[in-house]
Formats: C-alpha cells, sequence, structure tokens
C-alpha cells in the first residue's frame, strides 16, 4: 500500500484544496467542518451553480454523494445538515462536461502513466455510455494527472515514484482543458481488465522501476 503519509493526507478530500493552491486546475468546491451551517442556495447563487453534488469530506465508492438540481435546494440542506451534524461536508457544482464525456481516469503505477479509461459519471442517469471503457489520455490530460502527482507527492512528503499506485480522475472543460475531480491514493480501482495489457503495463510500472 502507499506510505502512510499519503493515506493520512489522501483520506480527507481538502487534499483538493491543498492541490488548488499549487495552481492546478481543481473542480469548485466548498468545504464546512462538522457542525458548521451552510446554506446551499447561498453557496450555489454566489458561485453561479445550477445543479449541485453534496456529499462527506470523507468517503468512498460515492457513499452519501448526491446530486441536486436547482429547483431541489431544500432536499440538497436537508442532506447537508444530516450530513454536516457529524462530519466534514463538501459543496460541489455538477459539471455539465461530464453527461457527454463522462469521467477521463488516468492510473500510474509508482509514477509512470499505465493506462486510462473513460468512465460514465455515477451522478449522470441514463446515459447510454458504457460503465467503463479503455480510452486515450490526451496530452493535455496526461500534463495536468502529472502536476498532479507531483503536487500530492510533496504534500504529503515524499517522491513521486513512491506512490506505488495512483488514480486521478479528470473532468474536461469546454475549453479543453482539464480539472481534477479527484485523486484517489488509498484503495482505487484500477480497471486491470478494461484496457488492452493493463495488468501487464501496471505490473512493470510497479515492480520494474
Amino acid at each position: 500500500h502507499n506510505d502512510a503519509r499519503v493515506v493520512r493526507w489522501n483520506s480527507h478530500k481538502r487534499y483538493l484544496a491543498d492541490i488548488a493552491r499549487r495552481g492546478i486546475p481543481v473542480i469548485d468546491t466548498i468545504f464546512a467542518e462538522a457542525g458548521e451551517g451552510v446554506d446551499v442556495s447561498d453557496v450555489a447563487r454566489a458561485h453561479g451553480w445550477s445543479d449541485i453534488v453534496v456529499k462527506p469530506a470523507v468517503s468512498a465508492s460515492a457513499h452519501e454523494t448526491r446530486r441536486f438540481a436547482a429547483d431541489e435546494r431544500s432536499d440538497a440542506q436537508a442532506h447537508l445538515d444530516r450530513l454536516g451534524a457529524t462530519r466534514d461536508v463538501m459543496v460541489q457544482p455538477h459539471l455539465a462536461t461530464l453527461a457527454e464525456h463522462g469521467e477521463l481516469s488516468l492510473l500510474f503505477a509508482r509514477g509512470r502513466f499505465t493506462h486510462a479509461v473513460r468512465r460514465r459519471s455515477a451522478l449522470v442517469d441514463g446515459h447510454p455510455m458504457p460503465k467503463s471503457a479503455p480510452a486515450e489520455a490526451p496530452t493535455a490530460a496526461r500534463r495536468c494527472a502529472e502536476r498532479v502527482l507531483e503536487a500530492a507527492a510533496a504534500l504529503s512528503g515524499v517522491q513521486p515514484n513512491d506512490l506505488l499506485y495512483s488514480r486521478v480522475d479528470l473532468a474536461p472543460t469546454t475549453a479543453g482543458d482539464y480539472l481534477l475531480l479527484e485523486l484517489e491514493l488509498i484503495e482505487p480501482s484500477l480497471f486491470l481488465l478494461h484496457a488492452p495489457n493493463a495488468a501487464e503495463q501496471f505490473a512493470d510500472g510497479l515492480f520494474l522501476s
């Protein structure tokens, strides 16, 4: 597994704010500590958001992650209040590009790129896109992911090649760039069965570095 320092840093999604402070494009995120009152309508209005996502700041596999339309602010507030009573929470915009393009996940072994997978967002209903499929990683996506890993290593006190396994989840922007959605360094799905020779490439990167 990855170093304990990496796991500790990556376990709370406030790492997104840490990475954003390094000048790397990251999805807009508002954090609220447990017990801190946040008005989701005020947050959405201030940032010009329509659909929003409310979720715990410590979670996995989209647990308690919900998307709310603009006319569901009261439901969003109730969800945030329930979660926020006992844990840190976060509010983000739901990106329209995810419906058409999905998420692009780039996989790395010891900081070396191995393969990429395009994934249907769990928050997009009724889309014909496969749940996951092999994908090409454009140069802009590779560059963004590599910057993310460099920042993650520095912030957690290790070197990039000390990251045994990494999954960088990106979203395309309308300008052709990429935003970081999540960085998975604890127990990510590696999608080794969803890309040609992915297992071999990952093993080479992991054990032959």
